[in-house]
């Protein structure tokens, strides 16, 4: 399977978040993802509601118009509200502990909620339908324990895979994977929950550059480089092709 850059202006997209709620957004683009929290789990995106009435205007024939994604963490069982109580028995069984059922049950947790706040603005058959990905960055809380970290992040996965959607990707740097999981490269056994999902994948630069990053030695956990994000403050995207 081999990457190739797209030149179609239609190939070009923004995500865009609760930071752009005073940003004019352009008129003219290919595609939109728009993230759902306020940068972490279990929070809100005030201007959700407008920035997917916005991303329906794309006009991609190849990648999703439209496109979500959530924020990711692992605080432990003393960082968060939410974290799964004693006594929790689904998904898994919890003793409120920052056990790796806890993580998983937490990171379960974050997703659903993302996806019913999808569903109250675009309905369960587009939350449904829709490409999701998980947002993995340094800025938020993870354990030191990296296993405890992939199993919050496996529940989100599966979480959104409960919930019948098929297109779940993973979004992080290089380094920022590496740290909170503990896979320094593609090919690490660590990968191996998230070996099949695409990956979108920030490389800083001009869109030539970045276009370049649509090769399979880029991806952080041996899935399809789908997209690279090549410019911040409003972000751009450009999507990768895939030929066969």
């Amino acid at each position: 399977m081999v990457h190739a850059a797209p030149t179609a202006e239609s190939a070009i997209g923004y995500d865009v978040s609760y930071l752009d709620c005073d940003t004019p957004l352009p008129t003219t683009f290919g595609f939109a993802l728009v993230n759902v929290n306020h940068g972490r789990p279990f929070t809100a995106n005030p201007c959700f509601r407008g920035e997917v009435a916005w991303a329906l205007g794309g006009s991609s024939q190849t990648q999703p118009v439209l496109s979500f994604y959530l924020n990711t963490s692992n605080p432990g069982a003393s960082g968060s509200a939410f974290w799964p109580a004693d006594g929790t028995i689904t998904p898994q069984v919890c003793d409120g502990s920052s056990s790796a059922d806890c993580a998983y049950d937490f990171g379960w947790g974050g997703a659903i909620d993302a996806f019913s706040r999808a569903v109250d603005v675009v309905g369960p058959s587009t939350a449904t339908a829709s490409q999701w990905w998980l947002d993995v960055e340094t800025a938020n809380s993870w354990s030191e324990d990296q296993a405890l970290n992939v199993q919050a992040l496996l529940g989100g996965v599966d979480a959104l895979h409960a919930q019948g959607v098929a297109q779940v990707g993973i979004y992080a740097t290089t380094a920022h994977w590496a740290e909170i999981t503990g896979a320094s490269r593609s090919s690490s056994t660590v990968n191996a929950p998230f070996a099949g999902l695409p990956n979108w994948i920030p490389r800083l630069g001009p869109l030539d550059a970045a276009a370049d990053h649509c090769v399979a030695s880029e991806s952080l956990t041996g899935g399809p480089v789908q997209m690279v994000q090549y410019e911040f403050f409003l972000d751009k995207n450009v999507a990768c092709s895939i030929e066969t």
